[in-house]
């Protein structure tokens, strides 16, 4: 199967759409990181580049991680965007 792209960059928003479409695996790159991040933090509860070397984070802190997973997530399903279909 082949998909071809085609974009009139004469119009502004092609070009922008056509930019987008180009920049598509590297934003699902930074989801994909974004995702593991939080994920880590929330498991170990000691990842974090903020916190001095293994200190835990505190029980509001992580309630904070969660809550921001968890929107993090709700995004995705509200664009229909599954992470494991792009793997």
């Amino acid at each position: 199967m082949k998909v071809k792209l085609e974009f009139d960059l004469e119009q502004e928003f092609e070009d922008k759409a056509a930019k987008r479409a180009m920049s598509a695996t590297d934003a699902y790159l930074a989801l994909h990181h974004m995702k593991e991040f939080l994920r880590r933090i929330a498991k170990y509860g000691t990842y974090c580049p903020y916190k001095d070397g293994d200190e835990q984070l505190n029980e509001q802190e992580l309630d904070l991680i969660d809550c921001i997973r968890h929107e993090f997530h709700e995004v995705l399903d509200t664009y229909n965007i599954n992470m494991d279909d792009l793997e």
